[in-house]
C-alpha cells in the first residue's frame, strides 16, 4: 500500500502523535472547521475559481459567502487581481509527488507562476498582520522548504517562491515576497524530510502514539480538536468497549475519513 506524507501530515506527527494516531490511522476527522482556518479556505477557493474558470464564476461564488467576509474578500481580489497579471499561471491547485524514502511526498502549489527570472511556485497567505517576524516565518518555514525541494524535482529551473500576502484589515494590504531557491534550503528540507519519514516508520511499527500534552491548548487558547475523545480511546482498545460518551461525541463532532484521499496521484492508492 502506498504510503503518503505532506506537510500537515508532518507536523501533526511532529506535534502530537496521538492526534497523528487519530487522523492518520484511525482515519477519524473532526466535521467541523475551525473557524480561524474558515477565511483563508474561502479566499483560496475564491482565486482557485478565479484561476480555472473566469471571473464570473468567482463573482458568484463571492456572493455566496457570509455577510461578514465578502467586503474583504472583494478588496483584496480587486487587489491581488492585477498583481496575477504580471505572472504567466502555469498551473493552479496542482497536486506533485516525489518518491522520498519508500514514502510519495506531496505538495499542492496554490499556483506555478513564471515571469522573466525563470518559474516559481507561488502562494496566497491571509493574515492578520505582517512584519518582519512573520516574513521571516514564511522564509524559513518546513512547507516553503519541502514545497521548494519537491517542485524543483519536476521543474529544474525553479527560482523559488513567491508569496502573496494579504492582510485582513479593514482595508487589506498586498505584501509580495520573493524567496530565492538555495542549495542550503534543499539540503535542509531534505534533512527535515527524512527525519519526517523516520519518526513516522519509527511509530508505526511499534504502534504507540503517545499524547503531547503541551499541544492540547494553542497559543491562541484553542483547545484541540481531539481533546473530548483524546483520554478515553487508545490505539489498542476495541471499539466495542467504547462508553456511551464516547460514541456520542463521535458521532457528532467526528466523521471517518481518509485524509489522505485529497492528494492521491493518478488513482495510485
Amino acid at each position: 500500500m502506498r504510503k503518503w506524507m505532506y506537510n500537515s501530515k508532518a507536523t501533526v506527527l511532529q506535534e502530537c502523535q496521538r492526534k497523528y494516531w487519530f487522523m492518520h490511522k484511525k482515519k477519524l476527522l473532526p466535521r467541523h472547521e475551525p473557524e480561524y482556518f474558515s477565511f483563508g479556505r474561502v479566499f483560496h477557493s475564491m482565486m482557485e475559481k478565479y484561476i480555472k474558470e473566469g471571473l464570473v464564476p468567482a463573482t458568484l461564488f463571492l456572493h455566496q459567502q457570509k455577510e461578514d467576509y465578502k467586503d474583504t474578500l472583494a478588496l483584496m481580489f480587486n487587489i491581488i487581481q492585477p498583481e496575477l497579471e504580471r505572472y504567466t499561471i502555469l498551473s493552479a491547485e496542482k497536486v506533485i509527488g516525489i518518491d522520498f524514502e519508500g514514502w510519495k511526498w506531496c505538495i499542492k502549489n496554490d499556483l506555478l507562476v513564471s515571469d522573466t527570472l525563470g518559474i516559481w511556485c507561488a502562494d496566497y497567505k491571509t493574515t492578520a498582520g505582517y512584519g518582519a517576524s512573520v516574513a521571516a516565518y514564511y522564509h524559513h518555514s518546513p512547507q516553503t522548504l519541502t514545497y521548494q525541494y519537491c517542485q524543483r524535482k519536476h521543474n529544474p529551473d525553479l527560482v523559488g517562491t513567491i508569496f502573496f500576502i494579504l492582510t485582513k484589515t479593514k482595508e487589506p494590504k498586498l505584501f509580495v515576497e520573493r524567496v530565492i531557491l538555495t542549495e542550503q534550503q534543499l539540503r535542509i528540507a531534505e534533512l527535515a524530510m527524512k527525519d519526517t519519514i523516520a519518526l513516522a516508520e519509527h511509530v508505526e511499527s511499534l504502534g504507540i502514539y503517545p499524547r503531547q500534552h503541551t499541544r492540547c491548548y494553542n497559543h491562541r487558547g484553542i483547545k484541540c480538536e481531539y481533546l473530548p475523545i483524546c483520554y478515553y480511546i487508545e490505539p489498542d482498545q476495541d471499539e466495542t468497549s467504547y462508553t456511551p460518551y464516547v460514541l456520542e461525541v463521535l458521532n457528532d463532532l467526528f466523521i471517518y475519513e481518509d485524509p489522505d484521499d485529497h492528494l492521491k496521484l493518478g488513482g495510485e492508492s
